[in-house]
């Protein structure tokens, strides 16, 4: 049985030997999870007030399967045991590899891996026992690195599918937003057609009006200048009107011309959609499904048990 070596750094530096440590006096027990003796599934145990009442500031890091008398319980007033790591459900695995979850699962066979690299160095259990446990998580490891590549193409995939779901979502948005504006436009634009017409039809009547003015033998010059008036100001309110439909017709013409564009783009990215779908079909049921269930025969070769 060949065990690959453990590659980590703090091991390099650290005694595999219970560690007797201060802990900080001004953050307490929560200094505690900041030490390098401090693992995933480490577990603290107070021993001040229950062993002894002087505070030492002392806190005793085990090793695994470690025997801790009374005499380490008096000096101490933590003990942190660090605890077997469990491996990871085989259903959660499947669905990192078959499904969207993003857990990396590596972690934890390294976790396991790693545990049982410290149980072996500490002497406390049995060292075939401990090297065929390492051999074992390596092994785990190895099948979850080797669907590494086809895991990180599906998630790229489906992060494509995620911006491509997104950028519907924000062209659909826009062009409700489009209808809107342009049903209002024309809205706007029937109501200033209307008042336009309005406006002709008085200033045709103006028009006669003043026409009849002027004919009159005993012209009213303060009548004809009051008519001059009134008919500019229609003309104005005529021109008013024009350049309002104008910027309605612009409007309009821009949002349905946008609303095409978009309703285009969004058909390009539902067929990219589809491409990106039927490429992660694929990935699955030829790289990852038949990686995945090499795991799992190996989980049920060993007898792999979840720790609850």
């Amino acid at each position: 049985m060949k065990i690959s070596p453990i590659s980590i750094t703090n091991f390099s530096k650290m005694s595999f030997k219970g560690q007797e440590v201060y802990y900080s006096r001004y953050e307490g027990a929560n200094s505690l999870k900041n030490s390098p003796y401090w693992h995933k599934n480490s577990s603290i145990d107070k021993m001040l007030g229950s062993y002894h009442s002087n505070q030492t500031w002392k806190a005793y890091y085990a090793d695994p399967l470690e025997p801790i008398d009374d005499v380490i319980r008096d000096r101490v007033d933590y003990i942190i045991y660090d605890n077997e790591p469990s491996y990871p459900r085989i259903e959660d695995v499947e669905t990192n590899y078959l499904g969207k979850n993003r857990t990396n699962y590596r972690n934890d066979f390294e976790e396991v891996r790693n545990y049982y690299y410290r149980r072996e160095m500490a002497g406390h259990a049995n060292k075939s026992e401990a090297q065929y446990q390492q051999w074992q998580a390596a092994e785990c490891t190895g099948f979850y690195d080797r669907a590494g590549n086809a895991r990180f193409r599906k998630e790229k995939l489906e992060d494509g599918i995620e911006n491509i779901n997104r950028a519907i979502q924000e062209k659909e948005i826009e062009n409700l937003e489009l209808i809107a504006s342009a049903g209002k436009s024309e809205d706007e634009k029937k109501l200033l057609e209307m008042k336009q017409k309005n406006y002709q039809a008085k200033n045709e009547k103006y028009s006669e009006l003043d026409k009849l003015a002027k004919e009159t033998i005993d012209r009213d010059k303060q009548e004809i200048n009051f008519i001059a008036s009134q008919i500019e100001n229609i003309k104005n309110n005529i021109r008013k009107c024009q350049d309002k439909i104008k910027i309605c017709s612009e409007n309009i013409k821009y949002c349905q011309k946008k609303i095409a564009s978009n309703r285009k783009d969004i058909e390009i990215l539902n067929r990219d959609k589809k491409t990106k779908t039927n490429l992660i079909s694929e990935i699955i049921e030829k790289e990852l499904k038949p990686m995945f269930n090499s795991l799992k025969e190996f989980y049920v070769k060993q007898g792999i048990k979840i720790i609850k």
